[in-house]
């Protein structure tokens, strides 16, 4: 197995994390400024994740090709947020490999290390609050277990490798985990032309 490290990821300035951690945190704030820094929060992890999409999407694209060395059989990408930046994850077969993009780490894995794979997309419990407080947060439950659900998902490729047994392509997509799980069933079923 190779695995390599692509560097797609896109990570905004932790100082404007920072301050913005900083103005919530702040004893000072009055209880009107509260809502107001919550929807400004929102609002700016929004548009973070609307401005690093498409080039962390164009570059994780083109990286991964390049670690494959040429176009797969299939191949599909998906992007999400996670810790101050927006990452993307991919899965590639061809005829004699599967290829894993997980956090930046790529991994070629020969069809013969390949042992199983499962799919899962757990959905996300939403809460409903009335008023402004409980809105705000019901609205901030729903966004921690959304990221918590998204985090769970995906297609979990088992390999023998004692010290990375498991690869996550990460998608809440259930199309395209269907997908894949015909692909791979098809491999192993040898009617993908191998």
């Amino acid at each position: 197995m190779r695995v390599e490290n692509l560097h797609c990821s896109k990570r905004i300035n932790p100082l404007v994390n920072f301050l913005i951690v900083a103005l919530i945190l702040s004893p000072s704030l009055t209880i009107i400024l509260i809502p107001i820094s919550f929807l400004l929060i929102m609002v700016y992890n929004v548009i973070r994740f609307k401005l690093l999409e498409p080039s962390v999407t164009r570059d994780t694209h083109e990286k991964f090709l390049q670690f494959i060395g040429g176009e797969p059989y299939y191949m599909d990408l998906d992007t999400y947020g996670k810790k101050g930046g927006t990452y993307a994850d991919a899965v590639a077969i061809d005829a004699h490999n599967l290829y894993v993009l997980h956090e930046d780490n790529a991994v070629e894995i020969p069809w013969s290390m390949v042992r199983s794979w499962t799919i899962q997309a757990p959905g996300a419990d939403r809460v409903v609050g009335v008023g402004m407080t409980a809105a705000m947060t019901a609205a901030s439950h729903n966004i921690e277990a959304a990221a918590k659900a998204h985090e769970a998902s995906g297609l979990f490729v088992f390999v023998a490798d004692v010290n990375h047994p498991k690869w996550q392509f990460r998608t809440a997509d259930t199309t395209i985990l269907r997908k894949w799980n015909e692909i791979l069933t098809q491999r192993n079923e040898g009617l993908l032309a191998a």
